[in-house]
């Protein structure tokens, strides 16, 4: 009966795990993914080896939301791949985006609408008589409270004789519109203590216009700045300076990079332009407290009665709790007449967490020096590891509820206690608490 019951379960927890995984593969023409997308050229009637603009239109489900080519703390951007042979795709360009608080995060996105634009070089050889169909590949994250990988095939259709050819330029230049103007002013970007700082030459009439106050910078190379620090601005000799707290990411790997710099006008106007900077030799940056609110930052021992009081927070909820508690009472358990040895099981647990710990951020350390572009919690993006969590918590619930047992390692309280018997346990339970933890 026992084996029937199992059987059955697994069966079900199986089935439970096909919608997850059917999302990530509807069509597009299916309503339940978050977002809408379609490929809309700026002309249908074209020839060959002409150059063509695509607008990628996207339409995001309320409360959800997408990210810039730098998602900043977390996220993916949008990817894209056309399958067609000699379609030469350029750049994707994209709108200015939005900070997204995700406290202590900060990522950089966009919700409702958007529209990202590429140019196509079309074949020589495409022919004119008959239709064509271009089609693509994307892929992009789509994060509310939870993240959901979409994946879909689209497709246009240029020069179709039987169809009105469509006209779509009005859309393609009103999304222009949305994009960051070009800028190329004289930018250099450097490190200063812990800031970076970025001296930029923009006209004088655009740089009396600049409410210093409401400056956003938008770097497109992640790691060169921290996303949740407050962008500080002045002007000193005509320069307009701005200074942000340091990312992780080595200066030495960024002598060029590109960002968008967001502000509003003293009218009360959004303005953003796109530029590029190239690293200089370190100079000293004079600063009155008069020309700017200094922004406040956080020193080591404060981050780190931050960090315990959110780790005692997290031992609170109900993911992490009941294995506590668990642990909890096998430790009374053994001290009760083995003292000493639960003080080597409460290290053996301690150890578990902590070495588990380390190896995740070292994971995520390493995988941002090789250019991924994650943030903390990005092993619970992957589905394979989602699936093997929810059948060992499954597994563990049947164990918990006495469907089945494992070979308890203080059966034996004498011989068993003594050899120090159960220290693995320990030590994996630490793991386990990580893994639902995190």
């Amino acid at each position: 009966m026992r084996i029937l019951f199992l059987i059955l379960a697994l069966l079900f927890a199986s089935l439970s795990t096909t919608p997850a995984h059917a999302q990530s593969n509807e069509t597009p023409d299916d309503e339940s993914p978050k977002v809408k997308i379609r490929l809309l050229p700026e002309r249908t009637g074209v020839q060959p080896g002409e150059e063509l603009w695509i607008g990628i239109d996207q339409s995001i489900t309320q409360g959800w939301h997408t990210y810039w080519k730098n998602p900043g703390d977390s996220g993916t951007p949008l990817s894209i791949s056309w399958t067609n042979p000699n379609v030469k795709a350029g750049p994707l360009h994209w709108p200015t985006p939005h900070k997204i608080a995700y406290e202590p995060l900060i990522n950089y996105g966009y919700k409702d609408e958007l529209v990202i634009l590429q140019k196509l070089k079309l074949p020589e050889d495409l022919p004119t008589h008959l239709p064509v169909t271009l089609t693509a590949n994307i892929e992009i994250l789509v994060c509310k409270e939870t993240c959901i990988p979409e994946y879909g095939v689209y497709s246009l259709t240029l020069n179709d004789p039987d169809t009105r050819l469509e006209d779509n330029s009005a859309f393609i230049d009103k999304a222009r519109q949305s994009l960051p103007q070009s800028a190329a002013w004289a930018t250099s970007f450097n490190q200063l203590d812990q800031d970076l700082v970025l001296k930029l030459n923009p006209p004088a009439e655009i740089l009396k216009t600049i409410n210093l106050a409401s400056i956003e910078l938008f770097p497109e190379d992640w790691g060169l700045i921290s996303n949740p620090a407050k962008a500080q601005a002045f002007i000193q000799d005509g320069v307009l300076i701005i200074k942000q707290t340091r990312g992780e990411r080595p200066l030495k790997e960024i002598k060029q990079t590109s960002a968008i710099l967001a502000f509003e006008t003293n009218d009360g106007a959004y303005a953003a332009y796109r530029f590029t900077a190239t690293q200089s030799a370190n100079e000293t940056v004079q600063q009155t407290t008069s020309s700017l609110d200094k922004a406040s930052g956080l020193n080591f021992l404060t981050a780190a009665l931050f960090a315990l009081l959110g780790g005692l927070i997290l031992n609170l909820m109900p993911c992490v709790f009941p294995v506590l508690s668990i642990k909890a009472l096998s430790l009374v358990k053994i001290s009760e007449k083995h003292p000493d040895l639960a003080r080597l099981h409460g290290l053996s647990y301690t150890a578990g967490v902590i070495l588990s710990f380390l190896f995740i951020a070292g994971a995520l350390i390493t995988l941002q020096a090789g250019g991924a572009q994650i943030g903390w919690g990005f092993q619970l993006q992957n589905p394979w590891i989602v699936g093997i969590l929810g059948y060992l918590l499954f597994i563990i619930g049947l164990n918990l509820i006495g469907f089945f047992e494992f070979a308890n390692p203080f059966g034996n309280t004498g011989s068993k206690l003594t050899q120090n018997q159960g220290l693995p346990g320990s030590f994996f339970t630490g793991i386990l608490a990580t893994l639902i933890a995190t």
